[in-house]
């Protein structure tokens, strides 16, 4: 299987430690993050590969905001750790049957926030981990959830549409 390994620094490695180069033919491959990984490795990665930024519109200025904040210390105490996850929601009726895929970043903990309430320097240094597939089939309340595996593409393409909806409205919460 193609894998690359997120490392804490920013760099991108191949399962032989060689380094993935310029980045663009990692986009595709499995992402496996080391276990020391957190938002601001990701960050790390977009200002190693700038290419990387313009996957996602506003990226570029959450890496400008990103290198403008304190180099430790950014974190939530609402907040102990980041999970990118998957939803699979297959759908039948009404219309023809679809499979809709949405990625996202939760906060996990107690009663963890919405991310998008939070400020990028409530986030930077909470441990990144991925997480799981939630299969919902024809809208069923319970979900099956299950492993999951996830592209370097769809990492960045997560952050990037999560960071977008940062700054929103307590009184505007829409949830799924």
């Amino acid at each position: 299987m193609d894998t690359v390994i997120l490392q804490p620094d920013g760099h991108l490695l191949l399962p032989d430690s060689s380094s993935c180069g310029d980045g663009l033919g990692c986009l595709r491959r499995v992402l496996e993050l080391h276990p020391d990984c957190t938002l601001r490795s990701v960050f790390a990665l977009l200002r190693r590969c700038p290419l990387y930024q313009e996957l996602v519109p506003g990226l570029a200025s959450a890496v400008k905001e990103a290198e403008e904040l304190p180099q430790d210390g950014c974190v939530s105490s609402a907040v102990k750790g980041l999970s990118v996850a998957k939803s699979v929601e297959i759908t039948g009726y009404p219309g023809a049957p679809r499979v809709d895929v949405y990625l996202r970043l939760e906060g996990e903990g107690k009663n963890a926030p919405e991310l998008r309430f939070l400020q990028l320097g409530e986030l930077l240094d909470i441990p990144l981990r991925l997480g799981g597939a939630r299969h919902i089939l024809l809208g069923e309340a319970a979900a099956l959830v299950c492993e999951a595996s996830f592209t370097l593409f769809e990492l960045i393409e997560c952050i990037g549409w999560e960071l977008g909806f940062q700054g929103g409205s307590l009184t505007c919460n829409i949830e799924r």
